[in-house]
Order: C-alpha cells, then structure tokens, then sequence
C-alpha cells in the first residue's frame, strides 16, 4: 500500500517553557504545528511522541499531564514513555538507582493516557528498567 510510514519524534513537554529549557532551541510552536500536519495526514498510530523523562526538568506530574493533554489536543494516537540514557545506557542501576519517583510518574503518565485514550508503546529495554528499578517486579 502507498504512503505508509512511521514517524517517531521526541517532545518531552506539553509546553514552551519547559521544551526551550530541554531542547535550548526556541522551536516548541513549529514543532507542534508539524505534529498537527503529521496527525491529520497520516494514518492511526503512524504518528508516535516521545516523553523521555529528563531529572530537574519534566520529572513531575504536571509536566507528564501538560505533554499528555496536548497529545490529546493534536490527536496523537500513540505515545512512548521512556528515560532519559543517562539511566537506561549509561548507569549501572544495581549501584545507582533511579529516582524513586519515577515508577509512579510512569503510572501516572500511563493513566493520563488511558483517560484521554493514548496509547502507550514501551521499549522492551525501557519496560525491563521499569519494572525491575522503579516498580520492584523483579
């Protein structure tokens, strides 16, 4: 079939602010006019946002509902959660755990979506670190 495709980008905030302060470019408008552009010309969940959770900066609820409510407003059908390479590549997690919140910001971010009906997509890596360091399913 014709004009199929994936398009996978990182947004990781629902607003200006916080997105000038992670990405140090003042892009948030154009980068969410394209995402509008990309929902309404591609197909269900060909469209995939990125929520990689960064520590000091959009580690809390209100940042995770802001992105959240926002996806929701550009009908993205489909988000990712994941954390920052700092803990997923480049920290051995048994010497240095992650921040003890981050489990139940994972939770709350996989409510938000439910709510406004997002799916979530996890990298089996991503959902291996969850569930191991920050939700204790060992």
């Amino acid at each position: 079939e014709q004009n199929k495709g994936l398009l996978f980008t990182s947004l990781d905030c629902g607003c200006r602010e916080t997105y000038l302060k992670l990405k140090r470019v003042d892009k948030f408008n154009d980068t969410v006019a394209n995402l509008k552009k990309y929902t309404a010309a591609m197909k269900e969940s060909s469209v995939i946002v990125k929520y990689i959770v960064v520590q000091h900066f959009n580690d809390n609820k209100e940042e995770i509902k802001k992105f959240v409510d926002l996806m929701s407003e550009i009908k993205v059908e489909m988000v990712e959660f994941m954390i920052d390479n700092k803990w997923s590549m480049f920290t051995n997690l048994d010497e240095k755990p992650l921040p003890a919140h981050y489990g139940e910001l994972y939770l709350y971010f996989k409510e938000e979506c439910e709510k406004k009906g997002i799916k979530v997509k996890l990298w089996e890596k991503m959902e291996y670190i969850l569930n191991k360091y920050a939700l204790n399913n060992q």
